[in-house]
């Protein structure tokens, strides 16, 4: 699918404001459970994305759609869900390349929106549905 409007920032700063460890265990995104310790880093960048309707359908709905986001092609995910504008936002995530996965459907018909997006400063996407 198609992803428009990206726009960056550049910082030469480092974008890890720390790094963590934690034990325990936990499901992940695919619904296979977790043991032990889990790396993760946070950061300083915002991403907001917008949904949008198809040039097909329009009238498609982009409210209420759960989007799972992935981070720097990494098995851990997090969800999201469009507000009534087709929006969600994303704070504190790190310089790296992150993978937006969404469906829905509508009279019958299926409509999915798969985009990657490299973050370099709080960036801003457009992400067409498609069939």
């Amino acid at each position: 699918m198609a992803v428009a409007g990206q726009r960056g920032v550049a910082r030469a700063s480092p974008t890890v404001t720390s790094r963590r460890r934690g034990c325990g265990s936990g499901i992940d995104a695919d619904g296979r459970t977790r043991y032990g310790d889990v790396q993760f880093q946070t950061g300083k960048f915002k991403v907001t994305v917008t949904l949008a309707a198809p040039p097909s359908n329009p009238a498609l709905p982009i409210s209420n759609i759960s989007v799972r986001v992935s981070v720097g092609g990494g098995e851990a995910a997090m969800k999201r869900v469009s507000d009534a504008s087709g929006r969600f936002e994303i704070d504190s995530l790190p310089d790296a390349t992150i993978h937006i996965d969404a469906h829905t459907a509508a009279s019958g018909t299926h409509y999915y929106a798969d985009a990657t997006i490299t973050l370099c400063g709080d960036t801003s996407a457009t992400v067409l549905f498609g069939r």
